[in-house]
């Protein structure tokens, strides 16, 4: 509860005092952890203080000086500083000093917006704890002014971030990414535009890292589409929504000559490394061609344009060489069913895919494929690889030799190997809701 030096007697309870006093019949609903702490017994206490608060004597009477019997054993010092100068909320009339009834009503709004969230998060508790202990005087009215705002913009932010627990969820991350921006735009827009609350957690919102994460980076399309309002009301910039008018196929295509036998057609190598700087994004989980040359007129999120797998990219790169006469077909270079290949791929298609095997805790350049695919050139008898960025003849010689593949659990989710000598064992993580992309662990044994 607040404590203050010195309300004038004169002055009735304010409105929020009168309407805590009021039992009630429901809680009111809350979002989050916010609980209502009311109680009649507080109330009355609350009452009780807006009458005779903290530091007040009891002989000090509406429209009467300083009544000595109260004071004559107190430095006459701290009289003139607590009941008449500084520190004191009325003037020597006990009325209140100019703004000071504003200000008392500004604390307790904000105590009772911070009291409100009970105490889910010890270090934020501890911070209302202490202002609570303290007997403000008037000439500290602005700054606990700004510690009480403070405080309730990181509640608020804390709230939303630590009270989502979609752990049962199949796309855990996913769900919960839409549920605190969903959160965030929904209560922040609830806040009146003129208070300075407001401002406040627009620039603590602004610099929040969990906020910014879910805003810029790549994301699921779905909380795109929640994380755009957000970064509106935040003034934050995304990346634009696409919306092509021709397909990548033609936009690559070069409607010069179009016949392997004429000088200046492009080469079967200088159409790969068009394609490969075109921007194609990865994604396992997509199979549509048409998709992933992009539809003109349709409009798609950065995350969303031009997103393939193996095999997309595959028969894309044929599409883009039979434009120009070279004959090519998309041949499995590893097949399901076959023990998973590791494989360094430095020029690999996607630069936000820097490997799928965590090594000490940290994604590594290694990729495990249990299948892919390829374009078989003939006219060149390699295989042209989109996806790895590489050319090849026989695609297992690009295996790496630091693993080993040794046994395969029943379910494949458990692979025994050694790396780099030492055995130990490859586990499989939950897939990558923002890149389609099977994850796996190495875990060393610990006896060797």
């Amino acid at each position: 509860m607040l404590q203050f030096q010195n309300k004038p007697q004169h002055a009735a309870p304010s409105q929020a005092f009168a309407e805590s006093i009021t039992p009630l019949k429901k809680k009111p609903e809350h979002h989050g952890r916010m609980v209502d702490h009311r109680s009649e017994t507080v109330a009355q206490r609350k009452l009780q203080a807006s009458i005779n608060p903290t530091g007040l004597p009891d002989t000090l009477k509406a429209g009467v000086e300083a009544d000595q019997i109260g004071m004559q054993n107190m430095p006459i010092q701290r009289v003139k500083r607590q009941y008449l100068g500084e520190d004191s909320w009325s003037d020597r009339s006990f009325r209140w000093k100019p703004g000071a009834e504003q200000k008392w009503n500004r604390l307790e709004y904000l105590a009772e917006r911070v009291n409100a969230y009970g105490d889910f998060d010890p270090k934020l508790t501890a911070r209302r704890e202490k202002y609570e202990k303290h007997s403000i005087g008037f000439s500290e009215a602005d700054l606990y002014i700004k510690l009480y705002e403070y405080l309730f913009v990181d509640l608020f932010v804390s709230d939303l971030i630590d009270d989502v627990d979609v752990q049962k969820a199949n796309d855990a991350q996913k769900t919960k990414d839409i549920v605190i921006v969903k959160r965030a735009y929904s209560r922040i827009e609830q806040e009146d535009k003129g208070d300075n609350l407001y401002t406040r957690l627009i620039v603590r919102a602004k610099n929040e890292q969990r906020f910014l994460d879910v805003i810029k980076r790549p994301l699921d399309p779905e909380v795109r589409s929640f994380a755009r309002p957000l970064a509106g009301l935040l003034g934050i910039e995304v990346p634009a929504s696409i919306t092509p008018t021709t397909n990548a196929l033609d936009q690559m295509s070069e409607k010069v000559t179009q016949d392997p036998n004429i000088e200046g057609c492009p080469s079967v190598d200088q159409l790969f490394e068009k394609f490969m700087k075109h921007g194609f994004q990865y994604d396992s989980r997509k199979y549509d061609l048409g998709e992933f040359f992009g539809i003109p007129g349709e409009e798609y999120e950065p995350e969303t344009y031009l997103v393939g797998n193996c095999e997309n990219m595959s028969d894309g790169f044929v599409e883009l060489l039979k434009q120009y006469g070279y004959e090519a077909s998309t041949e499995y270079v590893h097949r399901e069913g076959q023990a998973p290949i590791i494989l360094k791929l430095p020029h690999f298609i996607d630069s936000k895919i820097k490997g799928n095997i965590k090594i000490d805790g940290a994604i590594s350049d290694y990729y495990l494929f249990s299948m892919h695919t390829a374009a078989f050139v003939n006219a060149k008898g390699k295989y042209y690889d989109p996806m790895a960025g590489e050319i090849y003849t026989d695609f297992q010689s690009k295996r790496s030799a630091d693993f080993q593949i040794q046994e395969i659990g029943a379910r494949g989710s458990n692979i025994k190997c050694t790396y780099k000598g030492q055995s130990g064992s490859l586990h499989q993580l939950k897939e990558d809701i923002m890149l389609g992309l099977t994850n796996w662990e190495l875990v060393l044994d610990q006896n060797e």
